[in-house]
């Protein structure tokens, strides 16, 4: 939803969400494909093979998905794709023209090996369906979520501009008036999820949008679950949903009551990264991270950035 993305791009992002190759391995890769370009010019896929950070199946496996949904975005009827946008775990993401409006949209397509698994259908149904029931300046408008030709696919509002996630990556420590202005906008979006009795679960800069002009746009509905939903809640019982860097103790905990307090813990794990340019807990793996949200005491963030004002 963001700007257009060329492909090297879009199949970067693929292979960090699918957990393929580290960010830092993306960064070097980067780095050499740029170095290359006027020497001896190489695709990104076939780049990451060489320097031993995918193997030829994976890499391989992930540009069908990208060829497979630019084929399949072609199938749904009454929208023309400009353009790819990015790419997450679960789907390519591609900017289109919805004719009967005549206006730009952004196209979640879930590849077709997703298909063959009924729970990952469901998620990307629920995801389209929840995002439809909110409206909110601060959240990313649902437009139609639904099948075509085989593939499932969802339609949203298109944000022109970049992801939280974008500015940590390129090295920005947020100034302090700025990251609450950001934080604030996304605690209203929250309030109305909360209000619909829709919980997000997933609160962390990649999902946090700033438009052109400075809007802040909530996306990415994939995790939300109804707080009323307790079968939902009980299947889901002792299972760690979230992301471990920004995850709420009783997420990882698996507890069947959570509510909209394990968004506000998100919203605050993201706001103490953007403040001091580090994540809350780091270790070299998830399942440690997750232990120190649970055990450990958090360096206060103005002992890491100074120039906060004292809280």
């Amino acid at each position: 939803m963001t700007n257009e993305t060329n492909y090297d791009t879009v199949f970067g992002k693929m292979a960090v969400e699918h957990g393929l190759c580290t960010d830092d391995e993306l960064r070097h890769s980067m780095t050499e494909l740029e170095a290359r370009k006027d020497i001896s010019p190489v695709v990104l896929k076939d780049l990451m093979v060489e320097l031993g950070f995918l193997t030829s199946n994976q890499a391989e496996r992930l540009r069908e998905d990208i060829k497979e949904s630019k084929v399949a975005v072609k199938k749904i009827p009454g929208y023309k794709i400009t353009g790819k946008l990015g790419a997450g775990a679960m789907a390519v993401v591609y900017k289109a023209k919805q004719l009967s409006l005549n206006r730009t949209v952004a196209i979640k397509v879930l590849p077709k090996r997703f298909t063959e698994n009924p729970e990952y259908v469901e998620r990307f149904y629920k995801e389209g369906q929840a995002a439809g029931r909110l409206n909110h300046p601060n959240i990313v408008q649902a437009i139609d979520v639904g099948e075509a030709g085989g593939y499932h696919y969802f339609v949203m509002e298109y944000v022109e501009g970049k992801t939280i996630a974008d500015d940590l990556t390129a090295g920005k420590i947020f100034g302090e008036a700025e990251a609450l202005d950001i934080i604030i906008q996304v605690a209203h979006a929250l309030e109305h999820a909360h209000a619909c009795s829709l919980i997000h679960r997933d609160v962390k800069p990649k999902n946090i949008m700033i438009s052109t002009s400075g809007t802040v746009k909530l996306a990415d509905m994939g995790l939300a679950r109804e707080t009323t939903d307790i079968e939902a809640a009980q299947s889901e019982a002792g299972k760690a949903y979230g992301t471990p860097y920004y995850i709420a103790p009783e997420q990882i905990r698996g507890k069947i009551d959570i509510d909209g307090r394990a968004d506000i813990y998100g919203l605050g794990a993201t706001l103490y990264h953007m403040l001091t340019g580090r994540v809350p807990f780091m270790a070299e793996d998830s399942a440690d991270v997750m232990r120190k949200h649970l055990r450990e005491k958090l360096v206060p963030p103005d002992h890491i950035n100074t120039t906060l004002s004292a809280g």
